[in-house]
């Protein structure tokens, strides 16, 4: 999985380091331009200086890639978030958020329900997905044991009770980022039950990273199970 530190939505996955290499320089030019053109004063898009692909560190971890996501902390992650990285990661998620949601609301009603190949996902089954994934991203920033809300099944059906699910998801992202950025170093960071660290600045950037990644898979049709 090759991430991006300072621009989550261009992470990606494939099979080898020398092929992330060789992807890493276009796939950040494609979400600098993408996010350029919906928030134009973030910090990735306001750098003037010509950018770099440099390999920042590499995380070695015994989960698999292509089941799930990737377990990689960066020292990057360690301590609270700054006002200013809070306040530009959620402009960024935001933005995400209504792409995803711009394109399901152009597409006919009856698409939505319509798996788009065989072993794939309906585009109601992944909006009820993104929303679930939102959710438990907020419960890795919970100090006690703490149980996931569930989505419902009838947002798998109902194209209005997905659009909902995915706004409460949202707030309660929100705000338990906002909680968490206010917390000091050792409030924000924990080991959930399978021995995966987790940070706020984790959890925004999982947060954000999912979204780009689902809104490119429903734009391409190539929706992953």
């Amino acid at each position: 999985m090759c991430h991006f530190l300072d621009l989550p939505g261009a992470t990606f996955k494939c099979r080898t380091e020398e092929t992330a290499l060789a992807l890493a320089p276009r796939a950040a030019r494609d979400e600098l331009a993408w996010l350029g053109e919906r928030v134009p004063d973030h910090p990735s898009v306001v750098d003037p200086v010509s950018r770099e692909c440099v390999v920042a560190g590499r995380v070695v971890t015994t989960a698999l890639a292509g089941s799930s996501d990737t377990e990689a902390f960066f020292d990057v992650w360690v301590g609270p978030l700054t006002s200013t990285e809070t306040r530009h990661g959620l402009s960024y998620m935001r933005v995400a958020r209504e792409a995803l949601i711009s394109e399901i609301m152009a597409m006919p009603t009856h698409r939505l329900d319509l798996p788009p190949a065989h072993g794939k996902r309906t585009i109601l089954q992944v909006l009820r997905h993104v929303a679930q994934a939102q959710l438990w991203y907020v419960s890795r920033l919970k100090r006690a044991r703490h149980e996931v809300v569930i989505v419902p099944q009838e947002a798998e059906s109902r194209p209005e009770e997905s659009l909902h699910w995915l706004h409460l998801a949202q707030t309660a992202f929100e705000a338990a980022i906002a909680q968490a950025a206010q917390s000091a170093p050792d409030c924000t960071a924990m080991l959930d039950p399978h021995a995966e660290r987790w940070t706020a600045s984790k959890v925004l950037y999982r947060g954000i990273w999912h979204d780009r990644h689902h809104l490119r898979a429903i734009v391409e049709s190539l929706i992953d199970v």
